[in-house]
This record gives C-alpha cells, sequence and structure tokens, in this order.
C-alpha cells in the first residue's frame, strides 16, 4: 500500500515539474508587428532619426556600412502620448532603452545580417 502511495505521488510530482518546465515550449511567442526604418546615416539610438518602414524589403535606402536599416519593434517599445510629454517622440521606438537599446547594440557588434535575438526581433543590417 506504501508503494502504491509513493509511486503516485512520484508520478503527480513529475507530471507537475514537466508541465510547468515545458508550459512555456507550448506557449507561441508573438513576433513584433512593426518595423522603422534608421534614416540616411541617423543615430541609432535615437528615436526621431527613425521613420515608420512599411515596404518589408530592409534595403532601401541603407548606407552599407554595417550600420543599422531597419529594426522590427512590439508595439509596448512605442512611445505614447502617457510616456513622454514630447509631441515628436510619440508614434517613435523607444530605441534608448531596454530590451530594444540592448538588441541594437548587440546587432552593432557583431557581422551578422539579418541579426535575429532572441525575443524573436529582426535587426537588418547592410555590409
Amino acid at each position: 500500500m506504501k508503494k502504491i502511495v509513493v509511486l503516485k505521488i512520484l508520478l503527480l510530482t513529475s507530471i507537475l515539474v514537466y508541465s510547468k518546465r515545458y508550459s512555456n515550449l507550448l506557449s507561441i511567442q508573438p513576433r513584433p508587428e512593426l518595423a522603422f526604418e534608421l534614416v540616411m546615416y541617423g543615430d541609432p539610438f535615437n528615436p526621431l532619426d527613425y521613420v515608420p518602414f512599411d515596404d518589408w524589403y530592409p534595403y532601401v535606402n541603407c548606407p552599407g556600412t554595417g550600420y543599422i536599416c531597419v529594426v522590427e519593434v512590439y508595439e509596448n517599445e512605442i512611445y505614447l502620448p502617457t510616456d513622454i510629454p514630447i509631441p515628436a517622440y510619440w508614434g517613435k521606438p523607444k530605441v534608448g532603452e531596454g530590451t530594444l537599446h540592448d538588441d541594437i547594440s548587440n546587432a552593432l557588434s557583431v557581422y551578422i545580417d539579418p541579426y535575429f535575438t532572441g525575443n524573436l526581433r529582426t535587426i537588418w543590417k547592410r555590409f
């Protein structure tokens, strides 16, 4: 009787551990829905140097120097009027902070194009 109870406890414990450990593999992480193009020779960490990009051909105005061309951005990485009181920033990507800043820094430090991040973001460059 004790063996059965112990086996049931082990089985339930292993099921709980398995489901917690692998539940993130079953969920689908959304991809970024927006893209912004860095203007020619713009500062990749200045939000005002980005324009909305909807062509999805990332090499339209790229200078060809290993510089950032197009960055995919999540909706929560866009400046809203509640984030900053300066209207010029509204609708621009938050490139100077958080994960987006880190992803751009990492993309600039490697010789890879396109650069894929761990959070499903793609950053296009040209060499």
